[in-house]
Order: C-alpha cells, then sequence, then structure tokens
C-alpha cells in the first residue's frame, strides 16, 4: 500500500489496463509498451476490480475451481494454499506466489480465512 501505484490512483492490485480507463504509466514501462496501471477513484474500487477479475478471467480458474473445493468439502477458503493457483496474475510467475505466501506468513493472515463481511459490504465491494 505504499508504492506510487496504491498512493495516487488506489492501485492495491497493480491490474494493468490498455484500454480508455484511468491509469498511471509505470516509471520502467519498456519502450513501445501501452499498457498503464489501472488507477482508481476509491480504495474500494480496486478491490472491485480485483474481485470480478479472480472471478471471471479464464487465467484464474483454478483458483475457482479449488476454492469451490475447499467450500464444497465443509472448508475455509484457505488464502495460502489459493494463492499457489495465482502464478499467471503476474509476470513474476512463481516469484509472484511466492512473495504472497510469504506476506500471508509472515503478518498470519491465514487467521482471517473465515471472516466474512455482511452482505451489504460484500455487495458493495464486488460489485454483484
Amino acid at each position: 500500500g505504499t508504492s506510487r501505484f496504491a498512493l495516487e490512483g488506489n492501485a492495491i492490485f497493480g491490474q494493468w489496463t490498455f484500454g480508455d480507463e484511468r491509469g498511471l504509466i509505470p516509471q520502467d514501462r519498456p519502450e513501445g509498451q501501452r499498457y498503464k496501471v489501472r488507477a482508481f477513484d476509491r480504495l474500494i474500487d480496486s478491490f472491485r476490480a480485483y474481485l470480478l477479475n479472480l472471478n471471471t478471467h479464464p487465467a484464474y480458474r483454478d483458483f475457482r475451481i479449488m476454492r469451490e473445493d475447499m467450500r464444497k468439502s465443509g472448508r475455509a477458503p484457505d488464502g495460502y494454499r489459493l494463492a499457489a493457483t495465482l502464478e499467471p496474475y503476474s509476470e513474476r510467475g512463481v516469484e509472484y506466489v511466492e512473495l504472497l505466501q510469504n506476506i500471508i506468513r509472515v503478518n498470519e493472515l491465514s487467521a482471517f480465512d473465515d471472516a466474512r463481511l455482511g452482505m451489504v459490504e460484500i455487495g458493495r465491494a464486488s460489485g454483484v
């Protein structure tokens, strides 16, 4: 949450955009590339876009399948294990997954795996 993208554009997840959406140009963007890091008016909008991405993009099908299997077996989704399916999210691949899992481990975020938001908040956050 301390990157230029987070501070200037409420962009917590570094989602790229290639269209007309508002965005910030990365300082180290290679010559000839046209992508931007999508910017948002509000922090919650960044979360909304991330949730939509994870729940709809074909690259995260394994994430959705694993999460569904966990739920069907009566377990809360395990963020540490689910992170292993997010290799396609970043060009850094396995290194990105290891970073996510390290953040989860070091900050003891698995304690929040069974956390729930009220239905009103879920609707606002995910746009559904």
